[in-house]
């Protein structure tokens, strides 16, 4: 890959979302919730050319107002709640191979429903795929939760069982002698281009992390406790 790749960000928003009905233009702070991703997209300068790809007219003429750039409307298929979003990915990234003419070197893929990711985020990610050639690079946050500290229900009958049984015991364990976890955030994902369309991958054989160890890499829209974080949070650090 060269210094200077193709990048094309993505920006996927369906119209039938489950959790939060009509999310993706439900009003946040006083804009659309995707208007968020859009604005930052247009902040990142890695990013050649930023793509929002919907089925719904609606989500696209309001994606449009904020500056969002629909060259085509998804098919209808690839919207449904049965939808793979690695398919959704591929189809859009060699419409836009089609369209454009020429390979494209990778994909950043901001997903509306991690409203609080900033630039220097999506810039981090990219620049660590051209540096170390990996298959993808994603946002990852240090996980609070060890595995060695969480338990399940005994399926013979009644108490608990330690999940880990192996790392863990009766005395309990030290945070601070055990190796660091970190969670996918799901803020950002780049992907390689031999890696979306030849390995049909979102991750690949080589994935790095850039790590974002903030407050606003947990907060992911998904349900209404989410989104109520959400609105909490932003009158947090507007205060």
């Amino acid at each position: 890959m060269s210094n200077s790749p193709y990048i094309l960000g993505m920006i996927n928003a369906r119209g039938g979302s489950k959790g939060v009905p009509r999310k993706n233009i439900k009003p946040l702070g006083g804009k659309p919730l995707i208007a968020w991703s859009i604005e930052v997209a247009a902040q990142v300068p890695e990013i050649t050319r930023c793509i929002v790809s919907t089925e719904d007219q609606e989500i696209a003429s309001i994606a449009r107002e904020y500056g969002g750039d629909i060259p085509f409307m998804r098919p209808d298929h690839l919207a449904s709640d049965t939808a793979v979003q690695l398919d959704t990915i591929i189809y859009n990234f060699e419409k836009m191979e089609e369209l454009e003419g020429r390979n494209i070197d990778a994909v950043a893929l901001l997903q509306p429903t991690q409203p609080f990711r900033i630039a220097e985020d999506v810039s981090g990610c990219i620049q660590t795929l051209i540096k170390t050639k990996a298959d993808s690079v994603i946002t990852i946050a240090p996980n609070k939760h060890h595995p060695y500290g969480l338990w399940t229900k005994n399926k013979g009958g009644a108490g608990l069982d330690l999940f880990m049984k192996d790392g863990a015991s009766g005395q309990g364990f030290n945070r601070q002698q055990v190796d660091t976890l970190y969670m996918r955030t799901g803020a950002v994902y780049v992907i390689a281009r031999d890696t979306l369309l030849n390995k049909k991958s979102l991750y690949g054989d080589y994935v790095e992390g850039h790590i974002v160890d903030a407050p606003r890499s947990w907060i992911n829209i998904d349900d209404l406790q989410d989104w109520e974080m959400a609105e909490a949070w932003l009158k947090h650090i507007q205060s």
